[in-house]
């Protein structure tokens, strides 16, 4: 299952068996939606053993899918919340501005008109690479948890006011947020590596856009400059870029949780049965 329909399942889930009685997904739409699904998708025999079959998991995507535009009709804050879950959130974008303004700012600390070989902001930019580049790539890599928490933070601050309005739903959301960022830690880790590759790939272009203000020390060669700036870009540019594929390939494909299976076997289950009664 691709992560946009394991999320969109995820969540509808979370609603359902939050929401037993129906208030904010009546229970009429579920049955309806199980059986426009069972129709375009015959859901008897998708399952097989204990997995379930690529025909399973597109009668459970289409199920939510149908059920989602259901609840974004009463309840629009589900897209900001999916939004959110996805890292469309105000950090990512903050630390790569923040990343260029430092960047800037590292090229006026020397205070002659210029930069030598040795001053320290072009010297501090080099090993800031280095010590990161050999962070990540280390076993004991980041982890990313600080961009998961980004996550629950931003949901918990949008969800404050939704209680005013429901606090079903709003508990439905949290369990969401809770069960997403559980089975999408290898996605959101690998977002956040990349968010630092581009970050620090941002910080030593606005060194360079910082030195074009102020020019070039003339003691230093600029191919000799400009070489050491490629061996600091160029790297990270494929680090980031590299991380880029790595998070479409997590993207692709993802293993779904065992509590989303059992869900999904019961909506089959409920299909089969109900096709044998009509």
């Amino acid at each position: 299952m691709n992560i946009r329909t394991l999320r969109t399942v995820l969540l509808i889930q979370s609603i359902e068996e939050s929401d037993r009685g129906g208030e904010i997904l009546p229970l009429t739409d579920r049955e309806d939606a199980t059986r426009e699904a069972a129709r375009k998708i015959p859901a008897a025999g998708v399952a097989q053993a204990s997995q379930l079959s690529v025909e399973g998991e597109r009668f459970v995507g289409r199920r939510a899918e149908d059920l989602l535009g259901r609840v974004r009709g009463r309840s629009p804050v589900v897209d900001h919340v999916l939004a959110i879950a996805q890292g469309t959130t105000w950090f990512p974008r903050t630390v790569l501005l923040l990343a260029v303004v430092l960047g800037i700012g590292l090229s006026f600390l020397e205070g002659r008109h210029g930069i030598s070989l040795f001053a320290y902001p072009l010297v501090g930019l080099a090993a800031w690479n280095v010590l990161a580049y050999l962070r990540l790539r280390s076993p004991r890599r980041f982890s990313g948890r600080w961009y998961q928490r980004s996550i629950g933070r931003s949901v918990d601050a949008l969800l404050k006011h939704s209680e005013l309005f429901s606090v079903a739903l709003s508990a439905a959301l949290k369990r969401f947020v809770s069960e997403w960022t559980g089975v999408a830690r290898p996605l959101l880790s690998e977002k956040a590596n990349g968010l630092l590759h581009f970050a620090a790939l941002l910080v030593a272009l606005g060194f360079v856009a910082g030195l074009y203000l102020r020019g070039v020390d003339a003691a230093l060669p600029p191919w000799l400059f400009y070489s050491l700036l490629a061996l600091i870009v160029i790297p990270r540019s494929i680090l980031a870029v590299a991380s880029v594929i790595k998070v479409a390939r997590l993207s692709y494909r993802v293993a779904l949780p065992r509590s989303l299976v059992d869900y999904a076997f019961r909506l089959i289950a409920e299909a089969d049965s109900a096709s044998m009664r009509g």
